[in-house]
């Protein structure tokens, strides 16, 4: 009987020194175990992913012990993906639901925004309240007058859009508007440039109290005009009583037509010539006078479109040195010719001038050609426009 007992004790000796020696399971012993520590069935499992009870390095664990492992990680993200698809089913659900009732909420506004006063119940319940119009009503308060906007302010935002769009369409980016501050009396400002290179890169800044715009139609100019201001470019600032920025090879007549506040009196409309007046003539008198005085140089005009009240309109001229070769090419939207107290004076107005292919508007539009020698009564004989006739003698006329 007792060698029985110290057998049996030294096999379950032997067993728990085999357990605890080698972490393997050993087939029976686990499966008690684990049936005896199993949950209830009715508890609910936790869809966490359990941590391994093994923490040994993985190269150390068997194949078994790895497939283990990884059949336990995949059941958990199962149970995750699980929840995750009821979830995003229930939040769809959800968003569904809320699109209903809002709907649903629109359709009543609409609904009440159509129902007549007097048609409704008279007794509503405790809470809704509608405004008849009767002693009961609630009368709104009268909303605070609007200030009439400034008419000032309102041209000059639409002048901003129009030199911003004019400027980008004539292909200059060189100089990018930002405000125009406010229009008066033939002048919009205070205005600010941004000053970009050639790449579109920030190079300085330009800003001025007033802008205004001039224009040569023959010469095909524009010139932007900016008075009172300051430059600033590489660090440095450059104050300026006026600052002119020439648009050369521009058609100034959609300027004209969008922006006719900002322009010369003179620049807004192209005068009617007089037909009375022979072209031919008149060009061949003034070009054998203004050869005549060519002891630094003269002027020859080639072509002009007409005559009115006085003024030679749409003219061209050709400036020579004292040798005859030509200098540059003159433009000018109007001439009037006029005696000094001696000799004459030729004024060009919207005038250009332009060499090779380089066009630049005269300061001011305006180009004035001395004459000193000028023999006036020769050009009163010429009978040119603007140049009075040749005075009577003294004493003439018929005695009786």
């Amino acid at each position: 009987m007792q060698s029985t007992f110290f057998l049996t004790l030294a096999c379950a000796s032997g067993l728990a020194l085999a357990l605890a020696q080698d972490p393997e399971p050993v087939e029976g012993v686990t499966d008690t175990v684990e049936a005896e520590v199993a949950l209830d069935p009715a508890e609910e499992p936790k869809a966490t992913v359990q941590e391994p009870a093994d923490l040994r390095p993985p190269a150390e664990l068997t194949r078994a012990e790895l497939e283990t492992e990884v059949g336990a990680l995949r059941a958990a993200l199962d149970v995750e993906r699980k929840r995750s698809a009821a979830l995003e089913g229930e939040l769809t659900n959800l968003q569904a639901r809320r699109l209903v009732e809002q709907q649903t909420f629109y359709d009543w506004l609409e609904f009440v925004a159509t129902v007549r006063p007097e048609l409704m119940p008279k007794d509503l319940p405790s809470g809704f309240a509608l405004a008849t119009g009767g002693d009961e009503a609630e009368v709104p308060p009268e909303p605070e007058p609007v200030p009439e906007p400034d008419p000032g302010l309102v041209r000059a935002e639409e002048m901003l859009i129009s030199l911003r769009n004019l400027l980008r369409t004539e292909g200059v980016f060189a100089y990018d508007l930002l405000t125009t501050g406010r229009y008066e009396k033939g002048v919009v400002g205070p205005v600010v440039f941004r000053l970009l290179d050639d790449r579109g890169r920030l190079a300085g800044s330009l800003n001025a109290r007033r802008l205004r715009l001039e224009a040569g139609r023959t010469g095909q100019t524009v010139t932007v005009v900016l008075e009172a201001g300051s430059a600033h470019r590489g660090g440095q600032e450059r104050a300026f009583e006026v600052e002119r920025i020439p648009l050369p090879h521009v058609d100034p007549v959609p300027w004209i037509e969008m922006l006719p506040e900002l322009f010369r009196e003179e620049d807004l409309g192209a005068p009617i010539g007089d037909s009375d007046w022979d072209l031919p003539a008149v060009r061949a008198a003034l070009n054998g006078l203004l050869a005549i005085d060519a002891t630094g140089g003269y002027v020859q005009l080639r072509a002009f479109q007409g005559v009115a009240d006085d003024f030679l309109l749409g003219a061209h001229f050709s400036e020579y040195d004292a040798g005859g070769r030509v200098k540059r090419q003159l433009f000018a939207d109007s001439v009037r010719l006029r005696f000094l107290d001696r000799g004459a004076l030729v004024e060009l107005f919207g005038a250009v001038s332009m060499r090779g292919s380089v066009k630049t508007p005269f300061p001011g539009g305006t180009h004035r050609v001395f004459l000193p020698n000028a023999n006036q009564a020769a050009w009163r004989r010429a009978g040119l426009p603007g140049i009075p006739g040749e005075a009577p003698e003294a004493g003439g006329g018929s005695g009786g």
